[in-house]
C-alpha cells in the first residue's frame, strides 16, 4: 500500500472510522518474488497509546488453486 498512496488512504480512513482494516494486496518479498498478502489491521488501545496489530498471510498458493479450480470447472 504504500507503493499505492490512494490506497493507503483507503487503509488508513476505514482504520480511524471502524477500528479495524482487512483486505487482500499485492506485495513483493526481500527476494523480488511477488505475493498476494490478505492482512487483518486492528487498532489496540492502551491508555496513553495506540497501537496498530497487523496479521499477514500469503495467500498466493491459496489463490492460485482456486483460479485452477474455477478454470476445470469451466470446462
Amino acid at each position: 500500500a504504500k507503493e499505492n498512496p490512494e490506497a493507503f488512504s483507503e487503509i488508513y480512513q476505514q482504520l480511524i472510522n471502524h477500528g479495524a482494516w482487512s483486505g487482500e494486496f499485492d506485495a513483493v518479498r526481500k527476494d523480488g518474488t511477488p505475493f498476494t498478502c490478505y492482512a487483518r489491521v486492528t487498532i489496540l488501545e492502551v491508555p496513553g497509546r495506540q497501537y496498530w496489530l497487523s496479521v499477514q498471510e500469503d495467500v498466493t498458493e491459496r489463490k492460485q488453486a482456486e483460479e485452477l479450480k474455477q478454470l476445470f470447472s469451466q470446462s
